[in-house]
């Protein structure tokens, strides 16, 4: 016989004893449905059990998202309690690429926020840390062996990090986890960035007054 979460992690979009439809609203897309459970949205985020409490015998609720990828990882985290990277992150760095990450993992961590899931708020911001510190392992005939690589690399996947974080650049606080993650690492990899000196030192001084 199946566990109960193995069952659950099929129930993702499974129209199968699905009680609700998420309307997803996002920008220059389609308007997607995707048949979900409200009993596991409720179970690990506040914000769909407040909409539960509010609201009677809803079937459709609209979301409005900006990525609608990100918000899926966020359901399927509802399902399966797990948000996996470790290969993906090893993906990157014969890859090379910063299409995907960490841009996912802080909008992640934003979701997780908005919708009340601590626990994938937490597992975002270890993911983070993760994709940095995986640079340290790399294999010996992968071109981010170059220091060169590897330093444009970290500088773009920051640049990205900070965009995306602090939008228009308005820093005037560390902010969340997340932002002190963001800020360690621009400690921690690339100290001389001048560009981002504000936070270096807004970091500094948080840690000072602790």
């Amino acid at each position: 016989m199946e566990n109960s979460l193995t069952d659950t992690n099929r129930q993702y979009d499974n129209p199968e004893l699905s009680d609700v439809t998420l309307r997803l609203h996002v920008p220059g897309c389609p308007i997607e449905d995707i048949k979900a459970h409200m009993v596991l949205l409720c179970l690990h985020s506040s914000w769909f059990r407040q909409h539960a409490l509010r609201q009677e015998d809803v079937n459709v609720i609209n979301v409005f998202v900006k990525d609608s990828e990100c918000f899926k990882k966020m359901l399927q985290f509802c399902y399966t309690l797990e948000y996996d990277y470790e290969s993906d992150h090893r993906a990157v760095l014969h890859s090379l690429s910063t299409d995907t990450f960490p841009r996912q993992h802080i909008i992640v961590h934003q979701l997780a926020e908005d919708y009340g899931l601590p626990a994938l708020s937490e597992r975002a911001i270890q993911a983070f840390a993760h994709l940095f510190t995986t640079w340290r392992d790399i294999p010996s005939n992968s071109a981010a062996t170059k220091k060169k690589v590897r330093e444009t690399w970290i500088r773009e996947a920051l640049e990205i990090a900070v965009g995306i974080h602090y939008p228009g650049r308005g820093v005037n606080e560390i902010g969340s986890e997340m932002g002190r993650a963001i800020a360690k690492e621009i400690v921690t990899q690339s100290p001389g960035q001048q560009d981002h000196q504000v936070i270096i030192d807004l970091y500094k001084r948080q840690n000072e007054e602790v």
